[in-house]
């Protein structure tokens, strides 16, 4: 027999609670008895008063929050999230009505794809670390650095302008009020699966091991050598061009050499292979922290902590063509182990409650090493045909992000005027908060490679034979590497005001702001092979190592070349600058209806240009900050748009109808 004992927070609230209780119940009937006498003596009675004392959980102040916001909002909590055991922030957000998760990280809103949504990290800006988007992956993010999401779909002018389908809002972990920490580790098996596919290369902590390095002698040749009219190249012409024009000429058999050599450079010991492991989960997080009271009413707090996750998945699938389904066909089994670290450092300074500093600091790394084997039949090697094409993919992902915040609240209290000498005016309660924001996102794929084989298919008995890598153009260019880089860098700040006026019925609250975000986005890739002679298909081999060997690459008569290939996106580089300000005004009768309408204005300005990253060490853009051009003048490359984009939304509150409390909310807006 087993027996489940489970110890919750509101069970464990609940001695102190009883115990509160215990001494008011008391409290009471002292008083009574006390009343009870005093009424004896002068024949009066006593009022009494009774309290009563409760815990609101933190779902229960999401539900307050939700009720009473002006919005149409909808919050995830913590709670929730740890009930549901979802490991990032993508998989939490999809079980938000109106919510879809797409491709395991990219969140849609309403239908609308995640270009049109507008994602910040405690209400600031942070930079994408995906190659192709400028949104934010949301996978990236760990729920254990999550207080809770606001999922905001419906516009008002404090939100940024980008806003298509909704704005989310990732609340971090608070500093506590007191002391706590925490240990946790996890495990996963997987029962029906226990092997998948891998290859030589690993990571520490998630970091590449540099067993996938870019060869350095690789990059500096092509950096400093072989660059003419700005175009790189490394063919062995180009090589002895190059050396001829420095006054040492060379033959072009010792151009060959010197481009075989580079080709030795690269790590090509990669072999896939299937490897044994019920293991697929693991993890651990550690976690401290504090507060401190300081004197003269100050207090100090402070929260580190520490996750680590790793996993392995193993996908199956297959991908047909719509006018052949039998004939044509992909069948891919795809291996994904990933590594996760996620270290926190925050710290608070308060006086009182009139006024807070905090400062809250983020390193996140997430990497992804897939690797594929994929056999296809096209159109020249149908299924019935007997042959095929084996595709051999590693891709090792790293994506990091750095994020250092400050932000600071302050409100004109009476502790605040005491202090100043300041009477009692219509500025009390005037509440400023503030933030900036400094951070950058990078992502690294080292040498990601693919190879093409060919082989021979028993049509009976399904059997696979004459597995051969293929070289000289036959069926692909050899070993491809694949090198992209990105580095993202975002500074966001503003500040907003807020003051509460009041009259009878009537609440009033006036607020107002700016905002500027400035971002410089560069990122680059070059693509790589390494080709041979067709006559080295002679020897059959599946072994990426054993065809592209030191041995086989040396022997000139074999006819290997490494070569320079296009690139599939230009190496780039952007910055964006967006200045905005925006007002609002809230009215409020008697909690019941709610008015509130807003305006903002926002310029943006971007700059790109298309550069070469090993011949230009430092490239130039436009400044940004500049006012001398204007719309129709403006050089290539730059970009300029300004609006004012107006909001309305009206609140409407019943009480004890169809619940006990029913919210209708009504909105416009132009963005």
């Amino acid at each position: 027999m087993t027996i489940n004992k489970t110890f919750s927070k509101a069970g464990l609230a609940a001695f102190p609670l009883c115990l509160l209780s215990t001494i008011i119940s008391t409290t009471v009937s002292a008083q009574d008895q006390l009343g009870a006498e005093i009424n004896q003596q002068i024949g009066q009675e006593i009022e009494r008063v009774l309290v009563r004392g409760r815990l609101q959980t933190a779902a229960e102040s999401i539900v307050t929050e939700r009720i009473e916001s002006d919005k149409v909002v909808d919050i995830l909590g913590i709670e929730q999230i740890s009930r549901a055991g979802d490991s990032n922030i993508a998989d939490a957000l999809r079980r938000v009505p109106g919510l879809t998760l797409v491709d395991g990280k990219f969140i849609y809103i309403r239908g609308l794809g995640e270009r049109y949504q507008n994602v910040t990290l405690n209400g600031a800006a942070v930079p994408s670390p995906d190659l192709t988007r400028n949104v934010i992956p949301l996978d990236i993010f760990p729920t254990a650095i999550v207080a809770d999401i606001a999922v905001q779909k419906g516009y008002t002018a404090d939100k940024s302008a980008v806003f298509g389908g909704g704005a989310i809002d990732i609340r971090t972990t608070a500093i506590p009020d007191s002391f706590m920490a925490y240990v946790g580790a996890s495990g996963g098996i997987n029962s029906l699966s226990d092997s998948y596919l891998d290859y030589p290369g690993g990571n520490d902590f998630g970091k590449e091991d540099g067993t996938r390095a870019f060869p350095s002698i690789v990059s500096s040749t092509l950096g400093s050598t072989f660059i003419n009219d700005g175009d790189l190249d490394i063919s062995p012409s180009a090589i002895q061009d190059t050396a001829s024009r420095n006054g040492s000429a060379i033959t072009f058999e010792q151009a060959e050499a010197l481009n075989r050599e580079l080709a030795l450079g690269f790590n090509r010991d990669l072999d896939i292979s299937e490897k044994d492991s019920s293991v697929q989960d693991m993890g651990f997080e550690v976690g401290i922290g504090d507060t401190y009271d300081i004197g003269g009413e100050f207090t100090l707090g402070g929260l580190v902590t520490l996750n680590y996750d790793e996993s392995i998945r193993t996908q199956d699938r297959i991908s047909r063509r719509l006018e052949e389904p039998e004939e044509e066909f992909t069948e891919t089994t795809k291996s994904t182990q990933n590594t996760s670290v996620t270290v926190t450092a925050a710290v608070a300074l308060k006086w009182g409650y009139d006024h807070s500093i905090e400062s809250k600091n983020f390193f996140i790394r997430n990497t992804d090493d897939e690797t594929f084997v994929s056999n296809e039949y096209n159109d020249t090697s149908g299924f019935s045909s007997g042959g095929g094409f084996r595709n051999y993919e590693g891709i090792f992902e790293q994506r990091e992000l750095e994020i250092n915040q400050f932000s600071g609240r302050h409100i004109l209290g009476e502790d605040t005027r005491d202090l100043i000498g300041l009477d009692s005016t219509f500025l009390d309660d005037l509440e400023l908060t503030w933030f900036y924001s400094d951070s950058n996102a990078t992502t690294e794929i080292p040498n990601a490679f693919t190879s093409v084989a060919t082989f021979s298919r028993d049509t009976t008995t399904n059997e696979f034979s004459n597995v051969n890598i293929s070289l000289g153009g036959i069926v692909s260019n050899g070993l491809q590497f694949d090198n992209l880089d990105l580095d993202d860098q975002l500074e966001s700040s503003g500040f907003e005001m807020k003051l509460p006026l009041y009259a009878g019925d009537w609440a009033f609250e006036l607020s107002g702001g700016t905002r500027i975000d400035k971002r410089g986005r560069i990122s680059d890739q070059l693509t790589l092979t390494i080709d041979g002679s067709s006559i080295v298909n002679s020897l059959v081999t599946d072994s990426i190592s054993t065809r592209f060997s030191d041995e086989a690459i040396s022997n000139a008569d074999n006819g290997f070349e490494l070569a320079l290939e296009s690139s599939e996106f230009s190496p780039s580089l952007a910055a964006t600058k967006v200045e905005a300000v925006f007002g609002q005004v809230n009215i409020d009768w008697n909690d019941e209806l709610t008015l509130v309408l807003g305006s903002r204005f926002e310029d943006y300005r971007q700059v790109s240009a298309i550069f070469n990253p090993l011949a230009v060490s430092s490239p130039i853009l436009p400044n940004l900050d500049s006012n001398s051009f204007t719309e129709g003048e403006l050089p290539e490359g730059i970009f300029q748009d300004d609006g004012i984009y107006p909001s309305a939304s009206a609140v409407y509150k019943i009480y004890d109808f169809w619940a006990e409390t029913f919210k209708l909310n009504l909105m416009w807006s132009e963005n």
